[in-house]
């Protein structure tokens, strides 16, 4: 998973105890709700490992017993279900984007409970990181004072160094090492992580979404930029400069689109959704100025719309074919949601990624669209924090609560 921060590592408790709490943790996210006796089956830990942890988790809140069911045949003492307390903690998610800033409840198990969004005045870092401290305050005091917060996730696009939480590159915004994290943990009363959208939105699938099952996977966002993440033995891939996963000049080809770079073909010239609106106009298609536009002439049956839609589809699916034969994940995802519903799609993706590749592929098993609609807006974010704390619960629930629990 992601690095979790010197503010989290600072405060781990021991080795041991904490990879069991982890272990606990993460058998009732992806099975529970689930009894004692199969969370020691599945970790693999000790019958009374499992009753310590549990006990203390219930006791700090995070866990709860449901009704006791009976075994099959009545054989032995009843079962007893273990499930995640949802409304006692939960997490903020915040996406700041080039126009408007979204915040975001969400409970422990990635759902979001509530959200909203507001316009930016300025783009000046100062003035929409003082905002965004100010709507951040606001918010929780609305929503978030009768639930422990475990922390604050922000997502941005562009070139993020999430270790350090530093935005290196926001072209859209026109900033250049802004020290996110850091300025704005210094303004609000949480602690902070900071992660490029789309590798929030890659961990958001690993631990809910289409990715819960497998072990790797290249996530492919397609919209005002285009940009990808990889996920390789269940952990995000950075790289050294923390610059994995940019694709927005890979070339599909040298014929067509001609690129803001300089270049004809690159990825950027085909699939978003500026591209999308100029391969419109040059289609002769009158009156469209956005993507939605478009969208909706699509689905009102333009088929001059549907076919520019269907060809970008295609292009989605050879980038998506590309991705496949160079890193071969489990799965790519995409997230296209301005598009994803109209006629022919999700299949034209398909038969774009079954004609590039160069191996057999199972595209109907490989390629899936996103688990998640326009809430994924703030569940992403938040499921930065959410990584952190399923891979070392003790520290966000030392940090939480007024007693350590003794596990």
């Amino acid at each position: 998973m992601s690095d979790t921060g010197s503010w989290l590592s600072a405060q781990a408790p021991p080795a041991i105890r904490q990879q069991n709490v982890a272990a606990t943790v993460r058998t009732v996210l992806v099975h529970g709700p689930i009894a004692r006796k199969e969370i020691a089956r599945l970790t693999g830990l000790s019958a009374a490992s499992v009753s310590k942890v549990t006990a203390n988790l219930l006791r700090a809140g995070l866990l709860y017993e449901l009704p006791s069911e009976p075994m099959p045949g009545n054989a032995g003492a009843p079962r007893v279900p273990l499930d995640f307390a949802r409304e006692r903690y939960a997490v903020l998610g915040v996406h700041i984007g080039a126009l408007r800033t979204t915040i975001g409840l969400v409970d422990v198990r990635g759902a979001a409970i509530v959200d909203e969004r507001y316009e930016h005045e300025h783009t000046e870092p100062d003035d929409i990181l003082n905002d965004a401290a100010r709507h951040i305050n606001n918010f929780v005091e609305r929503y978030g004072e009768e639930r422990h917060l475990l922390g604050v996730g922000v997502t941005l696009a562009g070139w993020i160094d999430s270790e350090s939480g530093i935005v290196i590159e926001h072209d859209t915004l026109g900033w250049r090492n802004v020290p996110v994290q850091a300025e704005l943990a210094a303004r609000i009363e949480l602690p902070v992580l900071v992660e490029s959208s789309v590798r929030a939105r890659a961990l958001a699938e690993l631990w809910s979404g289409a990715a819960k099952t497998v072990g790797s996977l290249v996530y492919l966002f397609i919209g005002t930029v285009v940009d990808a993440a990889i996920v390789i033995d269940r952990n995000v891939h950075y790289g050294p400069r923390s610059a994995a996963g940019t694709i927005a000049h890979l070339q599909l080809d040298d014929r067509d689109a001609r690129c803001d770079c300089g270049r004809s073909g690159c990825v950027q010239a085909y699939v978003t959704d500026l591209a999308a609106v100029r391969h419109a106009r040059e289609r002769g298609i009158t009156g469209v100025t956005t993507i939605q536009e478009l969208v909706a002439r699509a689905r009102d049956g333009d088929e001059s719309a549907t076919a520019v839609l269907r060809e970008r589809a295609e292009k989605v699916g050879e980038t998506a074919a590309i991705m496949l034969d160079m890193i071969d994940p489990d799965i790519v995802v995409f997230s296209d949601n301005a598009v994803t519903d109209t006629p022919d799609y999700l299949s034209a993706v398909r038969r774009g990624a079954s004609n590039r590749a160069h191996t057999a592929i199972d595209t109907e098993r490989l390629i899936v669209p996103t688990s998640f609609a326009e809430q994924a807006i703030v569940i992403a974010p938040a499921t930065r924090v959410l990584d952190a704390f399923y891979e070392a619960p003790l520290a966000f629930l030392t940090n939480t609560t007024a007693e350590e629990p003794s596990l």
